[in-house]
């Protein structure tokens, strides 16, 4: 009998200690773990590193928010961008208290964010003289604590490297279709008519989202709906609708005063962030760097024809 509880206990320790590994990789997947010793030598190396200074162990809404922007950052193509969490140890020998007091970050401020963006060939010497750009965008009305909000992330990313990054309620592909519309729509004013090629070309995109959204999950659907709705809006009134609809619907989320149920705030959060596909033009486009480029077409030019006649024969 003894013997049968000792193992039914062994099983369901072994069965929670599985659990627990899931989850912390999970909370960690995406974003990568630095400390002191690594920080400068790591980050150093990536055009943009999204830091976020924390807690040891982090925990929460704010630390899943930012896990889950980190592992969006991780799937784009491309090798200059990571995410970093940078546990801060106020213990022990204290070594990570250096980076804080470095870029005054003070531990009462923490989930702290900083965006740092570091030039070519930038050496570890001249790394550590460089200001990152902070992130103070959301506060929480109680605490006046930073939020790591997931939009407003998201928007701080983009605004500050130029890279689009997709919000929640978006997809990228429809993203793309909004912009490819702002782009035949931009010429439409209540005194200019859209007509010709612009309007035709238009007229196809909202065709496209239709069929895409008649194919779709349900989720999706919902998502292309609110895209239709504002591109049928644009057609009509052109590019001062978005701007005008964007600023009426964010007066609503932040006016206290509202008396608007979370059901209905969500609904608006979700029409904000798709406004915003539709707004590019006040975000900037990321500028190339011409070093990494020359670099680039130099080893193409460099590299051996790959040999094909092995595949002609086949």
């Amino acid at each position: 009998m003894i013997f049968k509880v000792l193992h039914v206990l062994l099983l369901l320790f072994t069965l929670a200690s599985l659990t627990h590994s899931v989850t912390t990789e999970e909370l960690y997947k995406g974003v990568l773990s630095l400390d002191e010793l690594t920080f400068d030598k790591v980050v150093s190396r990536f055009r943009y590193a999204l830091v976020k200074f924390d807690h040891p162990y982090p925990y929460g809404v704010d630390h899943e928010n930012f896990v889950r922007l980190g592992k969006q950052l991780a799937k784009l193509k491309r090798t200059d961008v990571i995410a970093v969490n940078l546990e801060v140890k106020d213990y022990g020998e204290q070594d990570s208290l250096v980076l804080t007091k470095r870029y005054s970050v003070p531990k009462e401020d923490f989930p702290a964010l900083r965006l740092f963006v570091t030039p070519p060939n930038c050496k570890v010497a001249n790394f550590t003289s460089l200001k990152p750009v902070v992130y103070d965008e959301e506060r929480n009305l109680t605490t006046n604590k930073i939020h790591l909000d997931p939009v407003s992330m998201r928007l701080f990313f983009w605004r500050e490297t130029g890279i689009h990054v997709t919000l929640p309620n978006c997809t990228a592909d429809l993203d793309q279709l909004a912009a490819s519309f702002l782009q035949h729509i931009s010429r439409k004013s209540a005194e200019q008519p859209l007509e010709g090629e612009d309007l035709q070309k238009a007229q196809k995109i909202i065709s496209q989202v239709e069929s895409m959204s008649k194919k779709s999950s349900t989720e999706k659907r919902k998502a292309a709906a609110m895209y239709l709705k504002y591109m049928h809006k644009g057609l009509e009134r052109g590019l001062l609708f978005f701007e005008s609809e964007e600023k009426r619907i964010l007066n609503l989320l932040i006016d206290v005063k509202e008396n608007i149920t979370a059901a209905k705030r969500k609904v608006l959060q979700a029409h904000f962030n798709v406004l915003q596909s539709f707004r590019v033009n006040q975000y900037p486009e990321e500028t190339p760097d011409e070093q990494l480029i020359s670099k680039t077409q130099t080893r193409e030019k460099s590299s051996p024809p790959k040999d094909t006649s092995a595949k002609a024969e086949l």
